[in-house]
C-alpha cells in the first residue's frame, strides 16, 4: 500500500478523533462553568453526539455495506460538519475558559487594594524612592495604616535606615509638615488627598508637589455578607451595593465614591430598583461611630463602610457590594453597541459630539461618559447627574439581556475586566447567570433618587473645616425605604409609585 493510499485511510479515521476530542473539550468546559442548565446542557451534549455519528456515518457507510464506490457528497458532507463542530467546539471552549477567567477576576472579593503615594515639594529634586535617602518623612499615623505600614516597609528594602520618620495624628499636620519642612517627604493614603482638595486652603496641593511614588497595598475584605451562602437560596431578593468611581482596579479598590446606587433585585418578581443617593449627603460614618460625614468619604475607609452607610440611612440589609470604575464604561457601552438613554432636556456643550438633545438619544461610551458626569446643565446638579448615571445603568441592562448579545460575549467579558468588581461570590453570580439563562425573563427595571438640600457644615472624615454639603430630604429617604421594602417582600411595584 503506497504512501497515498495510507493517508487516504487515516484521514477519516483522523477527522473522527479530532472532532471527538475537542467536542468533549467543549463539553467539559461548558460544564465546568456550570451557567448552562441541565436541560440545555443534556440538549448540547446530544448535538454533538448526533454530528459525531453523522460524520461516522456519512465516512464508513459504505464500507459498512461492502460498496467499492464510495460516494463524495457524503464524505465531502461529513467533512463539512467536522469542520463546523471543530470550530463550534474551540469556540466554545475559548469562551468558556475567558467566562471562568473573567468571573475569577471580578470576583475577587478576598481583597481589598489601596494606593499609597509619597509626595515631596514640586521643586524639591526627588524624582524616585531612591532619592529619598537622608530625608526627614513623615506618614500617615491615622485611621486605616495597613498600607502606609507597608509602604514604609517597602521604602526601607529600597534605601535601608538612611531616613528619619515621623507619624503624624491628622491628615493636614502630615500635609503641614511638607509645607513646612518639617518633612521633607510625606507617605499617605491617596485618596485622603482627594478630600483635603475640597478645602480652600489645600485645593492646590496636587499643582504644588509631586507624586515620585505610588504603591498598591493589598488587604483582606471584610464582606458584608456573613451569612453562608450554601446555607441561603441564592434567588431570595437581595441588595447590592453600587460604587462608582475613576480608579481602575483589578480588585476592589479604596477610594471616594462618586456614585452610590443601592440595586434591589427580586427574581421572583422580576423586578430591579435603582435607589440614587447624591454623594454629598450628610450621613452618619460607621467609621466614626456614626459621626456626621459626606457620603462620598466613607468610600476612603472601604466600600463596606459606604454600605454600611446606605443599609442605615434605609433601614436595609446590603447583602452585596460592587464597584464600577465608569471610566471603564466607555469600553462595554461601544462593545454592546451603544445605548439609548432619554434626557428630559437639551444639554448644549462645547464639544458637538457631546450635546444631548431632549427626548431619545443614541450615545455611544464616550458619549454616556460625558451624561454620566455632567452635573452642570441641570439646576439640581448631582441629582441629575445620580439620575443620568441610573439611566445609563438601566440601558446597558436592557441591552445586555437582547439575545443577539451572546455573539460579543467575549469581547464584553474582556471590557468587564478592570472596571467591575464585586464581593459577590462566583457560587453566586454562576447560579444568578444560569436561572437567568434558564428561564429568559424579561426584567422591569425601575430608577428612584432622593434628595435634599445643599449646605455648609463640618464632617468626620475633614475636622475642623467647613464643606458642602447636602442634608436629606427625610420624605424622600422614607419613599426610599418603602420601595425597597416593598421589592424586597416581593411586592410588585409600578411607575405610579415611582411618582
Amino acid at each position: 500500500m503506497n504512501k497515498i493510499k495510507i493517508f487516504r485511510c487515516a484521514v477519516p479515521y483522523a477527522v473522527i478523533l479530532i472532532s471527538v476530542i475537542l467536542g468533549t473539550v467543549f463539553l467539559f468546559s461548558a460544564k465546568s462553568i456550570q451557567i448552562l442548565p441541565a436541560k440545555y446542557f443534556a440538549v448540547l451534549t446530544a448535538s454533538m453526539a448526533v454530528i459525531v455519528f453523522l460524520i461516522v456515518w456519512l465516512l464508513f457507510a459504505d464500507i459498512i455495506r461492502h460498496k467499492e464506490a464510495k460516494s463524495k457528497f457524503k464524505k465531502i458532507t461529513a467533512y463539512v460538519l467536522a469542520v463546523i463542530l471543530t470550530m463550534t467546539s474551540v469556540t466554545g471552549s475559548f469562551v468558556s475558559v475567558k467566562f471562568r477567567s473573567t468571573l475569577d477576576a471580578i470576583t475577587s472579593n478576598k481583597v481589598t487594594e489601596s494606593f499609597i503615594g509619597v509626595y515631596v515639594l514640586k521643586e524639591n529634586s526627588a524624582q524616585a524612592v531612591e532619592d529619598l535617602e537622608g530625608y526627614s518623612i513623615g506618614f500617615q499615623d491615622f485611621g486605616d495604616t495597613y498600607g502606609v505600614d507597608y509602604a514604609l516597609k517597602e521604602i526601607k528594602n529600597i534605601i535601608g535606615d538612611s531616613f528619619s520618620a515621623k507619624g503624624f495624628d491628622t491628615v493636614f499636620k502630615t500635609i503641614d509638615a511638607l509645607y513646612s519642612g518639617d518633612a521633607e517627604a510625606i507617605v499617605i493614603d491617596i485618596s485622603y488627598i482627594e478630600l483635603i482638595e475640597e478645602i480652600d486652603l489645600y485645593k492646590d496641593f496636587t499643582s504644588g508637589t509631586k507624586l515620585i511614588w505610588k504603591y498598591s497595598a493589598l488587604e483582606k475584605n471584610e464582606s458584608l455578607n456573613e451569612k453562608e451562602e450554601s446555607k441561603v437560596s441564592v434567588y431570595d431578593p437581595f441588595v447590592i451595593y453600587l460604587s462608582g468611581s475613576d480608579t481602575r482596579s483589578t480588585y476592589i479598590a479604596k477610594s471616594r465614591s462618586d456614585v452610590n446606587i443601592l440595586a434591589v433585585v427580586n427574581f421572583k418578581t422580576h423586578q430591579v430598583l435603582l435607589v440614587n443617593t447624591p454623594r454629598d449627603y450628610y450621613v452618619p460614618n460607621p467609621a466614626g461611630n456614626g459621626a456626621l460625614d459626606k457620603l462620598t468619604h466613607c468610600g476612603i475607609y472601604g466600600l463596606s463602610c459606604s454600605a454600611q452607610a446606605l443599609a442605615d440611612l434605609y433601614g436595609c440589609k446590603v447583602s452585596y457590594c460592587a464597584q464600577i470604575n465608569f471610566t471603564g464604561f466607555e469600553t462595554l457601552i461601544d462593545t454592546i453597541g451603544g445605548i439609548t438613554v432619554y434626557s428630559d432636556i437639551d444639554m448644549p456643550s462645547n464639544i458637538e459630539k457631546y450635546s444631548i438633545k431632549k427626548g431619545y438619544n443614541y450615545m455611544n461610551g464616550e458619549q454616556a461618559l460625558y451624561y454620566a458626569r455632567d452635573r452642570y446643565s441641570y439646576a439640581s446638579g448631582d441629582n441629575a447627574r445620580g439620575n443620568h448615571q441610573m439611566q445609563i445603568i438601566k440601558a446597558i441592562i436592557q441591552k445586555m439581556l437582547q439575545g443577539k448579545i451572546i455573539t460579543r460575549y467575549s469581547e464584553i467579558l474582556d471590557s468587564l475586566e478592570g472596571m467591575f468588581n464585586t464581593d459577590m461570590s462566583a457560587d453566586v453570580m454562576t447560579k444568578l447567570i444560569r436561572r437567568q439563562i434558564e428561564e429568559m425573563s424579561k426584567w422591569d427595571i425601575f430608577t428612584y433618587a432622593v434628595t435634599g438640600t445643599g449646605g455648609s457644615n463640618t464632617t468626620y472624615s475633614i475636622p475642623g473645616f467647613n464643606a458642602y454639603v447636602m442634608y436629606p430630604n427625610e420624605e424622600t429617604v422614607n419613599k426610599a425605604s418603602d420601595l425597597i421594602n416593598k421589592v424586597l417582600d416581593s411586592q410588585m411595584i409600578s411607575q405610579s409609585d415611582i411618582g
